[in-house]
């Protein structure tokens, strides 16, 4: 079994009540190109030939969101453990048929995230993060570092390395082994609840904020750079789901 995956996000959900309008949109803005059609019940994202996400809609009264899941090689076994440290189930564990079974928490400080385990012949899943139009980083903002640190260490071995000062707080680098993975941050006061942020690759910030503000987007963070590392932004599209865009700046 390949584990090249494993404890990583390998997909990403954009749950939405206008999958129509969700695909005109982030097809324009990105080139992405739906795989099925909205009344079939089920539509992926393919980036070129990176097959990375799929569209479905929310329960009612759940508002339009990205859901990024992580890949686990005993799902029950994980759910377990994030249940003894907090976590609320959403759904799940159950079944996708021949590509493995799912689960939806939240962790203690309510950010919802999704688990994963391939079926036979889909271990060890890992879609493309570095071209333009690919999900290229994930951040978390939470209430709580700590809990977090805990909760996402216990649950997936994962740890936090580098920190950095920014103007809004520190910033920890969440690693997968030697490998940076995701971002860690104490979210503000006007962030109404703790969340993951996912961010799409883009050759040029400003352009996609101003196509994404023409397709019916909402800017809510930046375009902010950070020297030598990022230059970033966080919108929101038509249906109110918020994701982000980045260009990386280092070598």
């Amino acid at each position: 079994m390949s584990t090249k995956g494993l404890n990583d996000f390998v997909w990403y959900d954009l749950q939405t009540p206008d999958p129509k309008a969700a695909i005109g949109f982030y097809s324009k803005l990105f080139g992405w190109t739906p795989q099925g059609e909205p009344d079939s019940g089920h539509v992926g994202w393919n980036n070129g030939e990176n097959h990375f996400g799929g569209i479905g809609t929310p329960q009612a009264g759940v508002p339009a969101h990205w859901l990024g899941y992580v890949e686990t090689d005993a799902l029950e076994g994980t759910v377990e453990r994030a249940k003894k440290m907090g976590a609320k189930v959403f759904a799940g564990p159950m079944s996708i048929g021949e590509g493995g079974d799912i689960a939806v928490v939240a962790d203690p400080q309510g950010a919802a995230i999704g688990l994963y385990q391939g079926g036979k012949g889909h271990e060890g899943w890992e879609p493309r993060k570095t071209e333009p139009g690919d999900v290229g980083w994930a951040e978390l903002g939470t209430s709580d570092i700590d809990g977090a640190r805990a909760f996402y260490g216990e649950c997936f071995g994962w740890k936090t390395g580098q920190s950095m000062q920014m103007p809004d707080g520190v910033y920890h680098m969440v690693m997968k082994g030697e490998t940076s993975i995701a971002g860690l941050y104490t979210k503000p006061a006007d962030m109404p609840v703790s969340a993951w942020t996912f961010y799409i690759n883009v050759n040029d910030v400003d352009e996609t904020v101003a196509k994404a503000k023409a397709l019916g987007g909402k800017l809510l963070v930046g375009p902010q750079t950070v020297p030598d590392m990022v230059t970033f932004a966080i919108l929101t599209d038509p249906q109110g789901a918020t994701f982000g865009i980045a260009k990386s700046l280092g070598g």
